[in-house]
């Protein structure tokens, strides 16, 4: 073999594993987070399934960022020991409802300080005429060991403190101590 094939030969091998060591391109994080986020929502409104918080924090703990996991897990226990009076929340932080709509719709990814905004878009009322409602936004952070929500964030919230499921816990445990510094 010449010199000069050798030589072309080590260049184009040097060439590959720099392009395979490469970091992902934000389209392909982009397309990371949708599937992600379209697979967590698929298994969390399949039909006939019973899913919650508490389901969520047993079986799918890995979609979560261990900040909001474990805010979710304290008041999770805090709301499960309560008796009568409602001390968590009171509400599917996942769906931002009450009870599921028939349908749920991911809309268009948007890249944003490093993570992935995805509106969830819930078809409400009769289903020959459906009505779609922006009813969260879920925040994704994706990284090389996967992608994992960060926040929900409430676009028809009026009020400050209910606009991101973060600030909802951050308040609900605030006030939580208060009431324990009173008794």
């Amino acid at each position: 073999m010449s010199a000069c094939i050798r030589y072309t030969l080590a260049l184009l091998l040097l060439a590959g594993s720099a392009v395979s060591a490469a970091p992902p391109a934000q389209g392909d994080a982009k397309s990371r987070a949708q599937t992600f986020a379209r697979s967590f929502y698929d298994w969390y409104t399949e039909a006939g399934q019973e899913r919650n918080v508490e389901v969520v924090l047993l079986l799918k703990k890995d979609v979560l960022t261990p900040e909001l996991y474990e805010a979710l897990k304290a008041d999770a226990e805090v709301t499960s020991k309560a008796e009568g009076e409602l001390v968590g929340l009171d509400f599917d932080p996942f769906l931002n409802a009450q009870e599921a709509a028939y349908a749920y719709e991911l809309g268009e990814v948007v890249e944003q300080a490093g993570d992935f905004r995805i509106p969830i878009y819930g078809h409400w009322g009769d289903q020959a005429r459906p009505q779609k409602h922006h009813d969260l936004t879920a925040q994704v952070r994706c990284a090389a060991d996967g992608c994992r929500f960060v926040n929900f964030h409430y676009p028809k919230s009026k009020l400050l403190l209910d606009r991101d499921l973060a600030s909802v816990l951050k308040a609900l445990a605030k006030q939580r101590a208060i009431q324990l510094r009173k008794h």
